[in-house]
């Protein structure tokens, strides 16, 4: 996160509360998504239904690369 981000996220009255998570792709983390990263939603289904994770990166710049 910029450091404008996180001055503003601890000027409150109360700490935030931030996700530590990892996305990997073959097997290596992948870098900067923390910085793009909008929103982040799992959704864990019951038994065999498979769970859904949906992830928004900002790519106001053009400078995310896509895979093909």
């Amino acid at each position: 996160m910029t450091d404008t981000t996180m001055q503003l996220l601890s000027q409150g009255t109360d700490p935030v509360k931030m996700p530590d998570f990892d996305i990997l792709a073959e097997g290596k983390t992948l870098s900067g998504v923390a910085e793009r990263l909008m929103s982040l939603s799992l959704t864990d289904n019951r038994g065999f239904e498979a769970d859904q994770l949906t992830i928004t990166l900002d790519d106001a710049d053009g400078q995310l690369q896509l895979p093909p």
